[in-house]
């Protein structure tokens, strides 16, 4: 690579062009041998050639030069200077010699145009001086492709208007480089080689007037150094921090990829959360309408717990007396026929009794109450493990969600998002609880109903065994009227026997009131079972809710997450296509710096003449294009008068319009 650029361009250009208007033809001395060529360029107003003369500049001595000149005469010195086709000569003792020719062809390198607007209507040049109004002055200056020739490509062009500001106001150029001269307001534009201009100035004008427009050409030959080191340094940076942000850009779209992979699959347990939220809520209420069913049903049993009590304790009382009446050795016929009629009141009593336990066993069995929740459209027997199960499940949601938030959590873009996940985790928690603690409770349902129906089957076992035993008693209470006399004799056994009854049936008494009051115990656990229930269907329908609130959340986070996975694949997309236009823009940027110093060095070739390729010798070529000025004709036509002899400073300021006779 190279670091160091240097190119050869005259630094007098500035003071060339800015000199040439006055005395181009003095400004182009050398102490090289050859001649100096300077091309004068007459235009109308609008830019259109009428004329082309040639200054040449010799050192003294015999001279052959060559032009296709319409005449030719000389300037400084009274010398013969002779024409032959295209081949002039002459000879003169003199230092510097200078000769005029006028050219027949006129064409130049430039074509020039300048067109005037007046309030948006186009004007003549010739038309427009003296009006007033708005006025736009349109300067076009491009190749002209029927001159061949080079100087289009090697010549800078200084192009200066004149405007006067007694005349012109609110003068816009936004091209030019303005200066104040005196009373008027120079407008300079700098044309540098190969390149061209289209550029308008606007004023406000009053009476218009202006001068000739001055176009001086001078050949670029400047000589500079550029040190683009460092320009190309960073240019590297730059290209490398491009390959970092496209890496980088890479990485973004492959995260933004698995956060939105991430955020769909959230979205998806969140439906499926919300949908299972909705399927337990619906439970619930089923639970619930259930729960309040078997609650009636326990009351029911608990309202009838006072006639078992009541019946059990009078059964009691009635062994009492039938042992404390056998405690009587005296036994009349009368006694024993009481006592025939009072066992078998006790023996119905016994059945009716053994029925309602029988009836009993079955109603608080767990089985039943199973069935029975079934009949309302609860399945309990899997209820537990199902909550147990969907706790376990909230769990690991929880933990997920948990995981989310932190993400979320440390982008403040996202903190909202986060917060809200946050407060529906703490739901989710509080839900977890109430379906655990209903898993527990329904657990210890079933021990309670396990041990109340064991209890229950032992007091019926109880009183099968009472009853097939008092049946043998009370047939042998039945047979005491036909079996008088045995009676006695068979007194002491059945007063041994009925001590016996007596003694079981006190043991039975208090399992009969150990199990109503178990009832009530069961009644009364049994309204907190329904108010947890209840509590439990307050948080599943604000677990439905939540879970809507969450499942809402997380679409907006997924399509929020899409939205940013499409932007970061566009970003990924364009410093990818930036990275590949960058590629070897150092390169690129180095031939951009040659080819702009091309464009404004001009060639570096030998200098060619403009006016003949046989002009072989040339130190340098200079063009002055002076348009007309645009003023009012003289109202009054004087007579001509002969003019003067002229001198030679008289030819030289005539030859740039400044003699005045």
């Amino acid at each position: 690579m190279k670091s160091l650029y240097k190119r050869a361009v005259s630094l007098t250009m500035c003071a060339a062009l800015a000199t040439s208007a006055a005395l181009p033809a003095f400004a182009a001395d050398t102490e090289k041998s050859g001649k100096d060529e300077v091309v004068y360029v007459m235009t109308d107003a609008g830019g259109k050639v009428s004329g082309v003369y040639v200054v040449n500049i010799f050192d003294g001595g015999k001279m052959i030069d060559y032009g296709d000149y319409s005449d030719v005469k000389m300037l400084t010195t009274e010398d013969k200077i002779s024409q032959n086709g295209d081949k002039i000569t002459f000879s003169s003792d003199a230092d510097r010699v200078y000769y005029q020719g006028t050219l027949k062809n006129t064409t130049i390198p430039w074509n020039i145009s300048i067109r005037y607007d007046l309030d948006g209507k186009e004007y003549q040049p010739d038309e427009l001086a003296g009006k007033s109004g708005s006025l736009r002055i349109h300067l076009k200056i491009t190749e002209n492709k029927s001159y061949e020739g080079y100087f289009y490509g090697d010549y800078a062009l200084q192009t200066t208007f004149m405007l006067d500001t007694q005349k012109c106001s609110r003068i816009k150029a936004e091209d030019a480089t303005m200066a104040d001269v005196g009373s008027d307001k120079q407008l300079s534009y700098t044309i540098l080689p190969g390149k061209g201009i289209d550029t308008e100035i606007t004023a406000d004008v009053k009476d218009f007037e202006m001068d000739a427009v001055s176009i001086n050409g001078i050949r670029m030959n400047l000589d500079v150094e550029i040190d683009d080191e460092e320009m190309l340094n960073q240019i590297g940076d730059l290209i490398d921090g491009i390959v970092d942000l496209n890496t980088g850009a890479i990485e973004l779209n492959d995260g933004a990829v698995e956060l939105k992979d991430g955020s769909g699959s959230l979205k998806d347990g969140a439906a499926d959360l919300s949908s299972g939220a909705a399927e337990l809520d619906n439970g619930v209420k089923k639970l619930q309408s259930g729960i309040r069913t078997a609650q009636a049903g326990m009351k029911k049993l608990d309202a009838q717990s006072g006639t078992l009590s009541s019946g059990s304790s009078q059964m009691k009382k009635a062994l009492n007396t039938i042992n404390s009446s056998l405690s009587d050795s005296a036994v009349s016929a009368d006694k024993v026929s009481e006592l025939t009629a009072a066992s078998g009141q006790i023996k119905s009593a016994i059945s009716e009794i053994t029925e309602g336990a029988n009836s009993l066993q079955s109603a608080i069995s767990y089985e039943g109450y199973a069935d029975a929740m079934a009949n309302k459209g609860i399945h309990i027997s899997g209820l537990s493990a199902k909550d147990a199960q969907a706790a376990s499940s909230l769990g690991g949601v929880i933990a997920s969600l948990q995981s989310v938030a932190a993400t979320l959590g440390s982008s403040e873009e996202y903190a909202a998002q986060a917060a809200v996940i946050r407060s529906q985790i703490g739901q989710l928690e509080s839900t977890q609880s109430l379906m655990q603690a209903n898993a527990a409770a329904l657990a210890g349902t079933e021990a309670y109903f396990n041990a109340l129906s064991g209890k229950a089957g032992e007091l019926y076992q109880a009183l099968a065994q009472l009853e097939k035993k008092y049946a043998e008693f009370d047939a042998t209470i039945r047979q005491m009227n036909e079996q008088l006399v045995a009676i006695a004799d068979n007194l002491t056994a059945l007063t041994k026997a009925v001590n016996q009854v007596t003694r079981q049936y006190e043991k039975l008494d208090d399992g009969i009131q150990a199990y109503t009051a178990g009832v009530s115990q069961l009644v009364a656990g049994y309204s907190e079972i329904v108010d947890g229930v209840a509590d439990l269907a307050v948080g599943s329908s604000q677990l439905r809710t939540g879970s809507n609130d969450l499942y809402s959340g997380s679409k907006s986070l997924y399509n929020g997450v899409a939205s940013l996975c499409g932007g970061a694949s566009q970003l990924a997309d364009g410093t990818t296509e930036l990275r590949g236009q960058t590629d070897g823009m150092d390169k690129e940027v180095e031939d951009k710096i040659d080819e702009m110093l091309s464009s404004i060095q001009g060639g570096d070739g030998d200098t060619v003449s403009f006016v003949s390729s046989k002009n072989t010798d040339v130190n340098a070529v200079q063009f002055v294009i002076k348009t007309d000025a645009i003023a009012p004709a003289d109202e009054e036509e004087t007579e001509e008068e002969p003019e003067p002899a002229m001198t030679f400073w008289d030819k030289v300021l005539n030859l740039f319009g400044l003699y005045d006779n």
